[in-house]
Formats: structure tokens, C-alpha cells, sequence
């Protein structure tokens, strides 16, 4: 029987034809060379210099400009979407 707390992370179905539900290689580059940054958590007004430049949070507009420091981060925005 097989360990009920292993994980999936692909199947390949019977034409050969593979599905991935994780990108483990996508998931170490991240991890490795770049960060999640919290633009904005929801309460209180989002702060301009925060959010991205030309993204619109919550009516604010965002004024941080892309950057080489900022290359491989990712800005998360909360959604109550």
C-alpha cells in the first residue's frame, strides 16, 4: 500500500501524455534566487511604493519601478476574488 502522505506530482495517463501539478524545478528557482513580497494584505491603504508600477490596488496605482534587484520577485496582492 502506498504511503497515504506522499505527495503527487505528475501522472502520466495511458497515450504518454504527461501532467505536471507542481514544477518542482520552477519552485527551486524561485526559492533560490528570488523572494514573495507582500504588496499589499488587505487592510489599511496599499502603500504606491510598494505595489508594482502601473498595477491598481484598492484605487491606489503603484509606483515601484521594475528593477534588476527585482527581477525574480514576486508581488502578492490580496484578492477577495
Amino acid at each position: 500500500m502506498a504511503d497515504p502522505r506522499a505527495e503527487i506530482s505528475r501522472i502520466t495517463l495511458p497515450n504518454n501524455n504527461t501532467y505536471y501539478f507542481k514544477d518542482e524545478v520552477a519552485r527551486n528557482l524561485i526559492t533560490s534566487n528570488g523572494s514573495f513580497k507582500i504588496a499589499w494584505n488587505g487592510t489599511g491603504t496599499p502603500t504606491a511604493a510598494n505595489i508594482p508600477a502601473g498595477v491598481v490596488v484598492n484605487g491606489v496605482t503603484g509606483t515601484l519601478a521594475a528593477a534588476e534587484s527585482t527581477l525574480k520577485d514576486f508581488y502578492l496582492v490580496h484578492s477577495s476574488t
